[in-house]
C-alpha cells in the first residue's frame, strides 16, 4: 500500500522502487533500508528497522515511542530531563558514552582521586547525594586514628577505575618508622591504629615452647631474674 510521498507520482516513479526488467518477476524490496540504505543518517549503528523510529510522511519526524529504558543506559534522575543532543554528539546514538566521567569528568570534586567510577558512590538523583561505608565497601576497615582522617591524605593521585590502596602500614607511614626497617614493615604486629606509641602487650618469644604469632601473645609480664646456683644458695644460707 503506497502511503503518503510513496503516493505522490511526481516524487516517486515506479521504476525508482522496480528496478528488475520484469515487474512483476523481480519484486520490489518492501523493507526501508531496501530503498534508503543511501539515505541512513546513523551509518547503519542503529540497525535496518527505520520504522521503528521514523513515520513515511516525513524522514525528520520520529516516533515519540523510543524507550530508553530498554537500552544499556536507562534514563534516571536529572537525565530524564537531558536534551538528547547533550549525549549524543552525532547520529551514530550508539556511540555515546555511558561512563560519568565521560561527560561529568569537569565535575569531579575529587579531581579523580577517588577513581572514575562515580556511580560506586553517587548516583543520577543527585550529586550530592552519595553513599559509601569504607569499613563494609572496602577491606580496609577506619579504626582508630584513620577514622578522622581526610580522603585525601591516603588518595593523593588521580586514577582511572576504582582507588585502590596498598593496605600496608609502611606504604604509608614508612618515614614515621623510628625503628630504621629494623623491625620489618609489618607494623601492625606490635602497634595499633589508636595510638603508635602504644604497643600490643607480648611475652618474650623464648617463653613456652618457643616463637608465637603477635596475636597469639598473653600479656604476662616478661620478668628476667638472675640464676642461682648451689654456691649462692649456700652463702645467703650462711
Amino acid at each position: 500500500l503506497l502511503l503518503y510521498k510513496h503516493a505522490d507520482a511526481q516524487k516517486v516513479k515506479c521504476n525508482d522502487c522496480h528496478t528488475g526488467n520484469n515487474l512483476y518477476k523481480d519484486k520490489a524490496p518492501t523493507t526501508c533500508i531496501g530503498c534508503h540504505k543511501k539515505d541512513d543518517k546513523h551509518k547503519g549503528s542503529e540497525g535496518d528497522k527505520c520504522e521503528d523510529c521514523h513515520v513515511e510522511q516525513d524522514w525528520k519526524t520520529t516516533k515519540n515511542k523510543f524507550d530508553h529504558g530498554l537500552t544499556r543506559f536507562p534514563l534516571l534522575g536529572k537525565h530524564v530531563k537531558v536534551d538528547c543532543a547533550k549525549c549524543h554528539k552525532s547520529l551514530s546514538f550508539a556511540d555515546a558514552k555511558s561512563a560519568c566521567v565521560s561527560c561529568h569528568e569537569k565535575d569531579d570534586q575529587h579531581r579523580g582521586r577517588l577513581g572514575s567510577l562515580c556511580e560506586d558512590c553517587h548516583n543520577a538523583v543527585s550529586w550530592k547525594r552519595w553513599d559509601f561505608n569504607h569499613d563494609t565497601r572496602t577491606r580496609f576497615k577506619l579504626d582508630g586514628k584513620h577514622a578522622k582522617i581526610d580522603c585525601y591524605a591516603c588518595h593523593k593521585l588521580p586514577v582511572q577505575g576504582r582507588a585502590l590502596l596498598p593496605m600496608n602500614c609502611f606504604s604509608c607511614h614508612a618515614n614515621d618508622d623510628v625503628h630504621s626497617g629494623n623491625f620489618g614493615r609489618q607494623c601492625e604486629r606490635c602497634h595499633i591504629t589508636a595510638e603508635w606509641g602504644t604497643v600490643k602487650s607480648r611475652v618474650d618469644s623464648h617463653w613456652e615452647g618457643g616463637p608465637r604469632a603477635p596475636w597469639e601473645y598473653s600479656p604476662l609480664p616478661a620478668v628476667w631474674s638472675p640464676r642461682i646456683t648451689v654456691r649462692d644458695r649456700t652463702d645467703s644460707a650462711g
